[in-house]
């Protein structure tokens, strides 16, 4: 019905904005929806749900009892970088004074959740810089970027993932923002400013580490941009990388000591933790194919690397991690498979955005839709090294990107212009973005 509304004019060309009030309003209705979401959930999942949660569990309690960061090898989870765990520990003995044991470990969801509503406000400003003077991309950026179900379903879980990808986020923002902004960049400060977030992000997971090179390539960028004496470059590049050492590098010096590494993943043999997961090989097909998610998406990670990432993109394919029945999430499975298959609109919608951005560099560079592919490439190309290198069931998850969500909503909004580019696909386009946001929504709202 809405789509013939559309189809008759009455919300149609670029409009759009206007159906659903501004992208502002929009922003505040997402996130007015998550609070809703986060205060309907947070004690009806049980506490058993999540990745390894249990070993985040006893990474907490850890650092509530003793205050010192452990060693990788001391247990499940505790090669993690340790700055989420610390805030936890911190929000578990402030609580621990008030509340009963259960109630405060339901409390330590509060964190990951704040940091799934705040990236809503990070991909609504970062379109707002991209797209200053496209109000419909903005609105339609927001949904996705707002709504990503692997967002929505980290978020509502004890883990270092949200905090990651939100201090990733930040990061991200204020690279958009300075290429975006008229005002004059101080190289110095602003420098400094990345930095710090980045080290956050670096000592929150490892992950963020991925952008180091790329962002220290933007510095350089910018500096010419910005007319910078070279030395200024020099000296911010410098002051970046100095602030993410200080931040973040303490603690990889000292597994580096104590340890002989100063990266240690999970799976490393010299953490003295056996154990296997299957497969244990890799083949052609797993890089070379992808559907089976749209028609199995439950596990389909163990049909390929795409199979994996769409479905753990668009849905929990995973099924946070339980394999047996009775222990899977509380989810509206229903909502969530059909939302496998209407995911197609906003994945195809992010792969062309991604075409249309690399097929114009020297325009895109200089409103950040480039930085957004370009990062989008380098954790993808890690993702896929890493799952060629460690032939396991659950090396490629698409919450590794989480970091990256205003990335998607940028190339979402940058692909669905193209394809709204007459007046009928436009509002078909738009119909059908809806209707995956609602069911996305729906999918991980517990009943």
């Amino acid at each position: 019905l809405l789509s013939l509304r559309l189809r008759a004019g009455s919300l149609s060309g670029g409009s759009f904005h206007k159906a659903l009030l501004t992208p502002s309003v929009l922003r505040w209705v997402v996130i007015g929806a998550w609070v809703i979401l986060a205060a309907n959930n947070i004690t009806r999942i049980p506490l058993i749900q999540g990745f390894d949660v249990a070993p985040h569990y006893d990474y907490i309690s850890f650092m509530a009892e003793t205050w010192h960061v452990p060693l990788a090898s001391d247990g499940w989870q505790m090669f993690q970088s340790p700055f989420y765990y610390f805030l936890s520990a911190v929000l578990l003995s402030l609580l621990s004074h008030v509340f009963n044991p259960h109630a405060v470990v339901i409390a330590l969801r509060i964190i990951p959740l704040l940091c799934g509503i705040f990236q809503v406000e990070i991909c609504y400003r970062a379109l707002r810089h991209v797209y200053p003077h496209r109000p419909d991309l903005q609105a339609m950026g927001t949904l996705v970027g707002g709504l990503m179900p692997m967002n929505l379903y980290i978020s509502q879980y004890v883990g270092n993932e949200p905090l990651a990808g939100l201090l990733t986020s930040l990061t991200l923002l204020v690279c958009f923002k300075l290429l975006t902004t008229d005002r004059a960049a101080v190289p110095h400060r602003h420098a400094a400013i990345l930095g710090i977030l980045l080290g956050f992000a670096i000592l929150t997971k490892v992950t963020a580490l991925l952008l180091t090179p790329l962002l220290a390539a933007f510095l350089i960028y910018l500096g010419r941009k910005r007319g910078w004496k070279l030395a200024q470059t020099g000296v911010a590049i410098v002051i970046f990388i100095g602030c993410i050492g200080v931040i973040a590098g303490w603690y990889h010096i000292r597994n580096w000591i104590e340890l002989g590494k100063p990266f240690m993943g999970g799976w490393d043999p010299a953490r003295g933790i056996a154990w296997w997961q299957e497969p244990g090989y890799r083949i052609p097909a797993h890089f070379a194919t992808f559907g089976e998610s749209l028609i199995y998406p439950v596990f389909a990670g163990f049909s390929g690397f795409w199979d994996a990432i769409y479905s753990s993109l668009w849905g929990d394919g995973f099924l946070s991690s339980k394999i047996v029945y009775e222990y899977r999430p509380p989810w509206n499975y229903r909502f969530m498979f059909s939302g496998i298959l209407f995911s197609l609109l906003p994945a195809l919608a992010i792969a062309i955005g991604l075409l249309r951005t690399l097929g114009q560099p020297r325009h895109s560079v200089r409103d950040g839709r480039l930085l957004a592919a370009v990062s989008l490439i380098v954790y993808f190309s890690a993702l896929i090294y890493l799952y060629a290198t460690l032939p396991i069931y659950s090396t490629a998850k698409a919450t590794y990107t989480l970091g990256l969500l205003p990335c998607y909503a940028i190339l979402s909004a940058e692909g669905l212009d193209w394809m709204m580019r007459g007046r009928v696909s436009g509002a078909l386009m738009k119909t059908l973005l809806v209707c995956w946001a609602v069911n996305a929504y729906l999918a991980f709202f517990v009943v």
